[in-house]
């Protein structure tokens, strides 16, 4: 089989935009400055100014400037960065629940995206490594909440019972044989 490509970099008009898919993160760049609109996604973005500011504005909030940002997931907001940025994608349960958005230090911005491999003025390398920078991020947040084993359990069983329930078998405790309704009979 072959496997697709993890690291997209197409380029235009002189921006380059690198796409790259972890185990654990995704990452995008773009190697000039942009904003986006007010939208609230449903993982945890990173964002990473090179050697710019991060903006975000909460849904009725004031503007917060930062060398980089931690955002939660769902919460609606505009966004920019001033610089090329890179910004990690990560689902919500790989990062500990806390309040939003996190201001993050110079020191911090540069730890991660050091972990995404060699990063220039236009962003992140060609094959950036998005899991390293979320083990960066790790050590920062704390890991994760472990689910309690009997949550596991149950969503496991409710996800086994319904599959069970949506497969034509005859009934268990049933000591006659079933009979095959046809279309218009009995």
């Amino acid at each position: 089989m072959i496997r697709p490509p993890r690291t997209w970099s197409p380029e235009q008009n002189d921006r380059r935009v690198v796409f790259a898919v972890g185990d654990r993160a995704t990452l995008f760049t773009e190697s000039a400055a942009f904003q986006v609109t007010r939208h609230g996604p449903p993982v945890w973005k990173v964002v990473l100014p090179i050697g710019g500011h991060a903006l975000i504005r909460p849904e009725g909030g004031r503007t917060v400037a930062a060398p980089g940002l931690l955002v939660p997931p769902r919460l609606v907001h505009t966004c920019a960065a001033t610089s090329a940025y890179a910004a990690l994608f990560i689902e919500p349960w790989l990062i500990p629940p806390g309040p939003g958005p996190v201001r993050l230090d110079v020191g911090t911005v540069r730890r991660l995206l050091a972990a995404l491999g060699p990063v220039g003025v236009c962003g992140p390398a060609a094959a950036p490594h998005p899991d390293a920078a979320y083990d960066e991020l790790v050590a920062l947040t704390g890991r994760p909440l472990a689910l309690d084993t009997r949550v596991t359990h149950a969503l496991r069983e409710t996800a086994d019972a319904g599959v069970a329930r949506s497969s034509p078998r005859a009934p268990r405790n049933s000591s006659r044989p079933t009979r095959a309704r046809t279309p218009g009979g009995s």
